[in-house]
């Protein structure tokens, strides 16, 4: 008997606990109904907040892969990086202006010192400003960190002394093997820096510094203008408009059209007197045929009449 009572004691005491604890949240939430209907709204509104961000931002980058991929020249690449600055798109699209602009100074060094110069500052700039975002993912960083050395490999420091004209691109590419030890870029690292210690390519390097080269004038454009033809000169087979005034008759004289063998016909005159052949004496020469068909009518000659 006194175990049961002992247990109907518990069982009443837990249901008065249970009890006790639903009046008290229900207390608590007619107080508080206010408060925890914000709280849901805050909740739901964060919640929301989260995947139009991510979807936006989703958005937003395929906006700026796209405009990277458009792209075609220095100056584009630099509009991405600025445009979607703060993204991966703007560090590898820096990453591509600065290439761009070393690959146009290392040209413009053996023909123009001054706009490769001017390139190869700029290239610098851009390397070193991916280098220092934080934001720039490390495979980007690992190739700007090749591109700075080979800007200042391109032409070292100025006024240098041979044996430490080649230092800043020794220590950048220390740098590299550093900071990426397992880069790509190793072999090729590690034997530039080899070659750079060398005499011969201290010696080179601080000669081509002082070198100046300019691009060469441009031509004058040749004289392509002819002499002039004197005006009583004609061409071959032309008559000239001067020989052609001096042949003209003199004002009120009237000109005879009248045709040669018709004016010799009239007169008796042989029309075949001037075609005579200079081994027969003066005398006249005679046709043996007649002229061709469709040539020029000519009178048949005729015998002098007999006394």
């Amino acid at each position: 008997m006194k175990s049961e009572h002992r247990h109907e004691l518990k069982t009443n005491e837990l249901e008065r606990i249970a009890s006790d604890l639903g009046h008290a949240s229900e207390r608590y939430v007619h107080q508080h109904t206010n408060t925890l209907v914000l709280v849901v709204v805050v909740v739901v509104a964060l919640v929301i907040g989260v995947i139009y961000w991510k979807l936006s931002a989703g958005s937003y980058d395929s906006q700026g892969w796209r405009a990277l991929s458009d792209a075609g020249s220095t100056a584009d690449y630099g509009t991405v990086a600025d445009k979607y600055a703060g993204t991966k798109v703007a560090s590898w699209a820096r990453l591509r202006e600065a290439e761009a602009e070393l690959s146009s100074s290392i040209r413009l060094m053996f023909t123009d010192r001054d706009a490769g110069r001017s390139d190869l500052k700029k290239a610098e700039e851009s390397f070193e400003k991916l280098i220092a975002d934080k934001s720039s993912p490390p495979e980007a960083i690992e190739r700007a960190l090749f591109g700075l050395a080979r800007s200042r490999e391109t032409l070292p420091a100025k006024n240098a002394p041979a044996s430490t004209v080649n230092d800043p691109a020794i220590k950048t590419y220390q740098r590299l093997l550093e900071q990426f030890p397992d880069t790509v870029y190793k072999s090729l690292a590690e034997s530039r820096i080899a070659a750079l210690r060398t005499g011969s390519a201290q010696d080179f390097n601080a000669w081509f510094e002082t070198q100046n080269p300019k691009p060469a004038d441009r031509e004058m454009p040749k004289d392509l203008t002819l002499p002039a033809l004197p005006e009583d000169t004609a061409p071959t087979g032309k008559t000239s408009a001067t020989n052609k005034q001096s042949a003209a008759p003199a004002d009120g004289a009237k000109q005879d059209e009248t045709p040669t063998s018709k004016r010799q016909a009239g007169s008796g005159q042989d029309p075949f007197q001037d075609h005579a052949d200079p081994k027969a004496g003066s005398g006249p020469t005679k046709p043996s045929q007649k002229p061709p068909v469709g040539g020029p009518a000519m009178p048949e000659p005729t015998a002098p009449a007999s006394k």
